[in-house]
């Protein structure tokens, strides 16, 4: 009789370790048992109940950031589909002036190509206007926005630009721009 006090626990345990290893989070040790395999088998059971428990907040987890994904994925469609709908060139630029993106119309603007990593919105301007766009930037990283007006020399002909540089301000990454080009010519 004594040794099926502790043979029926122990192989119930056992069980529910297997269980436990096949995705069976819900199992629940029945088992009666006294003393210290008691003790275990209800100190397993809670085991049990908390592994589930955190599972099923893991799995909503990934459910809601997986919606979120969704709707951002969505929201840059939307967004993308907007640059290339505007006559005004628009480039969005890291702090250190990195080109990010381009809309179609900043690429007529400045016949840009698709630029690689290391392309810097500065290389876009001559030396003097250069200075200038330069300025404009510190500008909108104290102010949050600068506006200028630049002529330039594009493919043999003059360009009037109207510029606009907005500053991006964010608690978890590096301030960055986004830079509206509208031709006034």
């Amino acid at each position: 009789f004594a040794s099926k006090q502790i043979i029926r626990p122990i192989e119930a345990l056992v069980t529910a370790t297997g269980k436990f290893a096949g995705d069976h989070l819900d199992y629940r040790v029945q088992t009666p048992a006294i003393d210290e395999l008691a003790s275990l088998v209800e100190s397993f059971n809670r085991m049990g109940q908390t592994l589930e428990a955190k599972t099923d907040q893991l799995q909503q987890s990934n459910t809601d950031l997986a919606l979120a994904n969704t709707e951002l994925d969505s929201r840059r469609r939307f967004i993308n589909a907007i640059l290339e709908s505007i006559t005004p060139g628009v480039i969005s630029v890291s702090d250190e002036g990195e080109i990010l993106k381009f809309n179609e119309s900043a690429g007529r603007i400045f016949a840009l190509r698709p630029v690689s990593s290391s392309s810097n919105i500065l290389e876009l301007f001559s030396d003097s206007d250069r200075t200038a766009f330069e300025h404009m930037l510190k500008r909108a990283r104290r102010t949050g926005i600068a506006n200028r007006n630049f002529e330039i020399e594009r493919l043999g002909r003059v360009v009037h630009l109207s510029v606009t540089v907005s500053s991006l301000e964010s608690e978890v990454a590096d301030h960055g721009f986004v830079v509206v080009f509208e031709d006034t010519t």
